[in-house]
């Protein structure tokens, strides 16, 4: 989130939606969309008056169960109806292999 030095103080409200990589709406198990509002207030250090970054962490319990692929988290910031900011991850195709009881006890 790109913060500008007259926003800082102030709570911002964000919306984070996941999409996949062709802009498509993923949706949870229910058939809803995986988007959320978040009210963010970004601290400031007295005396420091310069742009900068913040970011962002959001607990989604219990996770996501998604497919392989690539996905996109969108946020729009309510005061910025045009600015979008994307961050892109990817999930990859990795069977999950049960640990051993010898496996789980030496590590």
């Amino acid at each position: 989130m790109d913060v500008e030095p007259d926003e800082i103080d102030i709570t911002h409200r964000l919306t984070l939606k996941l999409v996949d990589e062709c802009g498509n709406s993923v949706q949870d198990p229910r058939g809803g969309q995986i988007e959320a509002d978040v009210d963010v207030t970004v601290r400031g250090k007295e005396g420091i008056a310069v742009p900068g970054t913040a970011t962002i962490a959001v607990t989604l319990a219990p996770g996501l169960t998604l497919e392989p692929g690539v996905y996109v988290w969108e946020v729009r910031p309510a005061t910025r109806p045009d600015a979008v900011w994307k961050r892109s991850f990817a999930v990859l195709d990795m069977p999950l292999t049960p640990m051993s009881d010898e496996t789980a006890t030496t590590n």
